[in-house]
């Protein structure tokens, strides 16, 4: 995995990790046969992430793999908040200036408060065939945010699972039928609430 590495000189910012996928080339011109997509740092230059070669079939060029980049977006040094970061999917053939089909720039900083995958279709720029790039763009939440959300899910799963007890106690008690087959029913919902959860 390529990163961008912090600039010392930058005062404030974040690093988020975004997920790139599903891209797909549609109207690829004929002599075309094997493409890549790089993804390029406007600012720095610097290539973050590069994918494999794919077959073109009648015009069209899909690539299945899907790049997950940590990424250093830098804030506004006054007000700590990121108006624009520019990066550059490249599509190529060969590693020469002469096999780059065309480019399309996207701003990183608008999909930062996305929480779904955003699907995307962006005109190849310096290609004159019409072609179009997909991609979806996911910024994925940060480690401790997965964190919380599941230690959230599994202290409700456990507080179901004592409420089902607590009531089939209560239930037992007050009808005094606390048998064999008062335990049974007790073990089978809790079975049933460890299977939901």
């Amino acid at each position: 995995m390529f990163k961008l590495h912090k600039n010392k000189s930058q005062k404030s910012g974040e690093k988020l990790t975004f997920n790139f996928s599903n891209f797909h080339a549609l109207q690829v011109p004929k002599g075309w046969d094997k493409l890549s997509v790089s993804i390029v740092s406007v600012e720095t230059g610097k290539t973050v992430a590069k994918s494999g070669k794919a077959s073109v079939r009648n015009g069209n060029c899909r690539w299945t793999e899907t790049l997950s980049e940590s990424i250093w977006i830098p804030g506004d040094d006054t007000t700590g908040v990121t108006e624009e970061y520019l990066f550059k999917f490249l599509v190529f053939m060969g590693s020469s200036r002469s096999g780059i089909l065309g480019e399309a720039t996207v701003n990183l900083a608008s999909y930062m408060s996305s929480k779904t995958s955003v699907p995307l279709s962006l005109p190849l720029e310096k290609c004159n065939n019409g072609t179009i790039l997909q991609v979806s763009i996911l910024h994925l939440l940060p480690a401790m945010a997965v964190i919380i959300a599941a230690s959230s899910y599994t202290f409700i799963c456990f507080s179901l699972l004592l409420i089902i007890v607590a009531k089939m106690f209560i239930i037992c008690f007050y009808t005094r039928r606390l048998t064999l087959s008062g335990h049974a029913f007790v073990y089978y919902s809790i079975s049933q609430c460890i299977m939901f959860c």
